[in-house]
């Protein structure tokens, strides 16, 4: 189980990097009555990338430990790779909008979303990025491949789908560990975000991403 993880724990961080999620997360902690808004978009979330990962294991044939199995999943690290690499290009172009980000409108309105609209809106930044569902679909191929058990493929999938909201449970367990400071601490949290974010999201795509497509072209043979 643990050689799937150097699949899995580069996915989960790629699916970590989306600023906007955090700032959601922390728009919604800071209104009354939102921590549990904020659950119940990071919930959204989850709930989604389950069901995706349910559905690409029901379409991906079973094929796992197989020679062709092998170069599908070199091919979607490939794929994974490059997508991250261009994200990097992106990032360092000034003003690059983020393809992935939810309109405008969606932003503007959270403050006052209603737990059910959170939850809908949660799962519908996932269903808008066609980066996220590449990700899902390699970790359901790494994890095909990997050829665990049922119960293991099973929870290393759900690790997986937890990780990735990972930093926007922090920003609400903030509120629940120290409920007296959390406004002075997700303050400056959204200040450094806003002014750092570009390079932190720069920095690990470029490190994830030039990993995935190195581990990718070793699998398919040409290093």
């Amino acid at each position: 189980m643990s050689e799937v993880w150097s699949d899995l724990l580069p996915l989960a961080l790629a699916s970590m990097l989306v600023p906007f999620q955090w700032m959601l997360t922390i728009l919604l902690v800071r209104s009354p009555g939102g921590r549990w808004r904020a659950l119940a978009l990071l919930l959204g979330n989850v709930v989604f990338r389950l069901a995706q990962g349910a559905l690409f294991a029901f379409l991906v044939p079973a094929d796992a430990g197989s020679e062709g199995a092998a170069p599908a999943v070199s091919w979607l690290l490939l794929v994974v790779g490059v997508l991250l690499l261009v994200k990097a290009a992106r990032t360092v172009t000034a003003g690059a909008p983020d393809d992935d980000a939810p309109p405008p409108r969606w932003i503007a309105s959270a403050s006052s979303l209603p737990a059910g609209r959170a939850f809908l809106l949660g799962a519908g930044m996932l269903a808008i990025g066609a980066k996220f569902w590449v990700f899902t679909m390699t970790a359901v191929a790494a994890i095909d491949y990997a050829d665990l058990p049922r119960a293991d493929a099973v929870l290393s999938f759900v690790l997986f789908a937890l990780a990735a909201v990972l930093p926007s449970l922090l920003v609400v367990g903030i509120t629940v560990v120290v409920p007296a400071r959390s406004a002075t601490i997700l303050d400056a949290a959204s200040a450094w975000l806003t002014r750092y974010t570009s390079r932190i999201v720069l920095v690990v795509c470029l490190v994830v991403g030039v990993w995935f497509v190195l581990k990718a072209l070793a699998g398919l043979g040409v290093l």
